[in-house]
């Protein structure tokens, strides 16, 4: 059944699709993950689990082989036709987000050409999930440390609806970081750089920061602890630092906060840091001032005023009880005077 609708002018038209246009291009980027399930047509994956070798570490010889099982969710209402591919990653400025490398550019830590999967494609069933297995193959020659690599899944087409379209879905790619360590002689080496607090702290909670930088052939994961003594060399406070991964020849940046709200003076601050399979060991110190300067030198002129207010008022006392003796002598004095003189006139 057809539905007439009313005309629209060329100027009007060409409005409103520019204002379409502008509000897509705007609101792109900010779609939350929560606003997809509104709509029967989105595609949303979930990996399982989101990392391989972490926790539980893949320690291989050169030749050896491991089979590992990855899980694939559907949480859309459609089927979807994923494929599943390996790719070495780089990572961002911040030491921490992945970013795959679409061309192949193997390096020293390269991962992705040992890595095999079946089924490269398969279908996945609406709120079901799926398996996919990747063998471990390491080269013969391969060199002892780290090998990195992460295997992606994402839709190789639309959602196929039933009346045979494809629906204009937002794609969700997902995938499993996979971290390999082959073993045999391995570099672990790392520093602690530009580990500072505030030189000076009124009032506290203060903050510190430092980086770590990994010259390691491995990535690593430092357990990491900030020990604050005061100016009698006693320990005072210990503050534990939430551990990270940090990958080879990358520097990555921590932060923290003593949450001492009041100090007297000057402390110093030690960190240790452990990492390795050998228990290495680094250390930085630094000094810092926690006092409250200005309300001690408020406090010290407000003092000062108090002390000369009560000396000020002492003199005006002692200056007003002086002229009170003075003018009793003055007194005493006159009538010893009158006395005298009513004694020489009887005597007369």
């Amino acid at each position: 059944m057809n539905t007439a609708r009313p005309q629209l002018s060329l100027k009007t038209l060409a409005f409103t699709v520019a204002t379409l246009v502008l509000g897509a291009t705007v609101f792109t980027h900010t779609i939350h993950a929560q606003d997809f399930s509104q709509s029967d047509d989105t595609i949303t994956l979930t990996a399982i689990p989101p990392r391989v070798g972490d926790q539980e570490i893949i320690k291989l010889a050169p030749g050896a082989k491991e089979q590992v099982q990855l899980r694939i969710r559907n949480n859309s209402t459609k089927p979807i036709t994923i494929r599943t591919l390996a790719q070495d990653f780089m990572l961002d400025l911040d030491g921490e987000t992945p970013i795959p490398l679409m061309e192949e550019t193997p390096t020293r830590w390269s991962l992705a050409n040992w890595l095999v999967i079946a089924p490269s494609q398969q279908t996945i069933q609406p709120q079901t999930t799926a398996a996919t297995s990747v063998l471990i193959e390491v080269p013969e020659n391969a060199l002892p440390g780290g090998h990195y690599a992460m295997v992606t899944h994402e839709p190789s087409q639309g959602i196929a609806l039933d009346d045979g379209q494809s629906a204009s879905a937002i794609s969700q790619k997902v995938g499993s970081l996979f971290y390999v360590i082959v073993d045999g002689l391995i570099n672990e080496e790392a520093f602690i750089r530009d580990f500072s607090f505030p030189q000076l702290t009124e009032i506290g909670p203060v903050d510190f920061s430092f980086f770590v930088d990994n010259q390691s052939d491995i990535h690593i994961t430092p357990q990491m602890s900030v020990e604050i003594y005061n100016i009698f060399n006693q320990k005072i406070d210990t503050i534990e630092i939430e551990s990270k991964n940090i990958f080879p020849l990358y520097n990555r940046a921590f932060s923290g906060k003593w949450d001492r709200v009041w100090g007297h003076g000057f402390y110093r601050a030690k960190l240790i840091m452990s990492y390795g399979e050998q228990g290495n060991i680094a250390i930085s110190n630094t000094s810092f001032w926690l006092f409250p300067v200005k309300l001690v030198l408020t406090a010290i002129i407000i003092l000062l005023v108090l002390v000369a207010m009560i000396i000020s008022i002492r003199r005006h006392i002692v200056h007003k009880n002086g002229n009170k003796e003075e003018q009793i002598k003055n007194l005493e004095e006159q009538i010893q005077s009158l006395q005298s003189k009513k004694l020489e006139q009887h005597e007369d």
